[in-house]
């Protein structure tokens, strides 16, 4: 009540309490951001919550984007399609990182942006030489850190099998290359949406493969250290109205009909992009005064896209010219659904430098008059245009519509353009990009039950041995600046940002096969992870430790020397692994043993004496060969346990066990085992329940 009375006073309200209509749009925008904030502030206190994928799939792909423009979502959306028409049982699901998962808001920065061309410009450029250069060089580094940690609590909540980026700055610290899920790495793959001129943000050297556009951006990304093995060279995604058009004449005249467009004349399409941005204004109405438009000799088309204000300004400017008596041919449409389809009755397009339109324009043989670009990566588009005979660029928009006009009395060179045009066409790229998606997707997906080999993307039933993903909390601020390989100094391994680190626990079943394949799971785990390692390392010291104190030497030596030999390449590992090998589990123990059996108190210690009189070991290396064994022996029950029944259920099982041996010290064993079973069915381990259930037995037996 009191933020409507202050919105009120502020007059964003009014009386009744709706939002006054200038103020409408600022207040949702506001509302929404600190909605956000509140979200983002939470991450820190609850774990991820993990977004489980249908059992009927067999695999996950996450697209990560930011929507800054209108061309890194639809190729995001056109790739999925691509994806879902080769294989219908993989999940593809596509996320607004920044706008999710950061406190940024680089998308309203963007669009802000580039109503400033100049600047916009110098931040691109700048970026460019600053990339790769240490913190204080590079002004981005300052933002990498909270992005990354974005972009990790994305990919821990999503669980994919690959990432797919369509956007530079989500892979731009190579430190993004080292996502994991269950212990392995994720296939990071980079699509670049720029047409002829990539950043370097886009170029990230450790990337599993990076499909670019063109033969232009293949040599930028080989000049800036990406390996050629990795570079794919696919074309632009577009939509799937692009695919499989039909250029015919017939097909042209028809899809004019269709549009209401007259087919005796030529066709002028304007347009600005998805979002109706640069000198799209300027640039109709240099149509709008030009002599030949006002003679009927061609039909023109404005399609503003999002951009609603610029659309209902063009049509008021319409409308004045006419009621001047000016005779103009003109619709002025908003967002179309259908570009494909105007695209193909039209006779030239008439566009900024977007990569996306250009794509698309060749894609339906469309001459193109560039009148505008966005200094940085759409400058090198203009050059493609030209370069490649597709069409010419016009600085200066008022010339704009006296060269479209020169244009359509010349059929020779309009025909040229067409050529160049679909020459350079790549319609079927998302499917291409697809297929590239998929191959590097095969190997982490479950191996099919069907002999049928043809077809290795073919729905399985969900395995019996599963495993599920929990996290545990830890603070990671300090990875962010740490010298020794943070993000500050990408060279160097070090944990991804992260608030959560995933812990891997393994659930399968007791049968003999399922146990050794989750003990061997959770080995491998124990070597990737070094807080595993500790807790696997610990399991084996407590088998160790009572043998070397039952024998008087020193358990505190044992256990300095074993922790030391553990970190001895930098990284803590396991002192135990265990392997599946055809139908044998084999496990190996490695570790220093400085014990003895003669000297100091082990002489003099009768306990000491008689404890190795038990072993029947007769020198200091088999002593060292038996503690070894039993701390290995110790590891595996640990292992078997949290592969199986889990380790809280081994503790309570063994804790009622100890329990009843000392209640129960004066009884029969027959007696003691018959009170363990009971108990441990109750799952209530109390000494009063023991003595409880003890009585109902002498009860039943008299």
């Amino acid at each position: 009540e009191c933020v409507s009375m202050s919105l009120q006073a502020a007059g964003i309200l009014g009386p009744g309490g709706g939002i006054i209509e200038p103020t409408r749009d600022a207040t949702y925008a506001v509302y929404n951001y600190m909605t956000r904030l509140w979200k983002i502030s939470n991450h820190w206190r609850v774990a991820p919550k993990v977004v489980e994928k249908q059992s009927t799939l067999r695999g996950k792909i996450l697209i990560v984007l930011s929507d800054t423009g209108g061309g890194h979502k639809a190729s995001a959306s056109s790739i999925s399609s691509g994806i879902e028409s080769l294989c219908s049982d993989i999940e593809v699901k596509t996320v607004d990182v920044i706008e999710n998962y950061t406190p940024w808001f680089s998308n309203r920065l963007y669009n802000m942006f580039v109503y400033y061309p100049i600047v916009w410009g110098t931040i691109y450029k700048t970026t460019k030489k600053t990339h790769g250069l240490p913190w204080p060089l590079d002004p981005v580094k300052f933002y990498e850190p909270s992005i990354l940690e974005g972009f990790t609590r994305c990919v821990q909540e999503e669980q994919p099998d690959l990432i797919l980026s369509v956007h530079p700055i989500l892979q731009s610290s190579p430190t993004a290359c080292r996502m994991t899920k269950k212990g392995k790495q994720i296939p990071l793959i980079t699509c670049v949406t720029d047409l002829s001129e990539a950043h370097p943000w886009w170029l990230n050297q450790h990337v599993d493969k990076l499909i670019v556009p063109t033969e232009e951006v293949k040599m930028q990304a080989m000049g800036r250290g990406v390996d050629e093995s990795r570079i794919v060279v696919c074309g632009l995604p577009l939509r799937k109205g692009f695919w499989d058009l039909d250029l015919s004449e017939e097909s042209r005249r028809a899809t004019r009909e269709g549009l209401g467009v007259e087919v005796g004349r030529p066709l002028v399409l304007l347009c600005g992009g998805g979002d109706g941005m640069g000198k799209l204004e300027h640039c109709a109405q240099s149509f709008f005064l030009n002599d030949e438009a006002e003679k009927g000799r061609w039909q023109m088309v404005v399609i503003c896209g999002k951009n609603e204000p610029l659309r209902r300004s063009l049509e008021g400017q319409v409308q004045a010219q006419r009621d001047k008596g000016r005779s103009l041919d003109v619709r002025v449409l908003g967002f179309v659904s259908n570009m494909e389809q105007w695209m193909v009755a039209a006779d030239v397009l008439v566009t900024k430098a977007g990569p996306g339109t250009i794509a698309e324009a060749c894609a339906c043989g469309l001459p193109l008059l560039i009148y505008d670009f966005l200094p940085g990566q759409e400058q090198g588009n203009v050059d493609f245009v030209v370069d490649k005979g597709i069409g010419e660029y016009e600085d200066n928009v008022r010339l704009v519509a006296s060269r479209c006009a020169r244009w359509l009395q010349d059929p020779a060179l309009l025909q040229r353009f067409r050529a160049g045009a679909c020459a350079a066409a790549k319609p079927r790229a998302a499917v291409d990009i697809a297929r590239v998606i998929l191959e590097r997707l095969e190997p982490f997906l479950p191996e099919p039950t069907s002999d049928e080999e043809t077809r290795p993307l073919t729905p399985v039933p969900v395995a019996d041995c599963s495993t599920e993903a929990m996290f545990e909390y830890r603070s990671s601020w300090w990875t962010w600046f740490n010298p020794r390989g943070g993000v500050m100094n990408p060279s160097g391994e070090s944990h991804i940002p992260s608030w959560w680190r995933e812990v891997e626990t393994p659930r399968v079943p007791s049968s003999g096969s399922s146990a050794a394949a989750g003990i061997a799971s959770a080995s491998r785990f124990a070597y990737a992870d070094p807080y595993r390692a500790c807790t696997h390392n610990k399991g084996i010291l407590n088998g160790v430790d009572p043998v070397v104190i039952a024998t008087g030497n020193d358990w505190r030596a044992i256990e300095a020397g074993a922790h030391a030999f553990a970190a001895r390449d930098g990284q803590y590992r396991p002192l135990a692994t265990w392997k599946v090998r055809g139908q044998r589990l084999e496990g190996f123990i490695e570790l220093p043993m400085q014990v003895g059996t003669v000297g100091g108190t082990i002489k003099s210690h009768p306990t000491a004496r008689a404890a190795l009189e038990m072993l029947g070991v007769s020198s200091a290396a088999e002593l060292g060969q038996v503690i070894a064994a039993v701390g290995l022996a110790q590891n595996l029950g640990a292992l078997r346990a949290l592969a199986t029944e889990g380790i809280q259920r081994g503790h309570m099982s063994m804790h009622a066990r100890s329990m009843v041996a000392r209640v129960l010290a004066a009884d029969t064993e027959e007696v003691r085992a018959e009170v363990y079973r009971r108990l441990v069915a109750t799952k209530d381990v109390r000494e009063a329940k023991v003595l409880e259930i003890r009585e109902a037995l002498r009860a039943e037996k008299k």
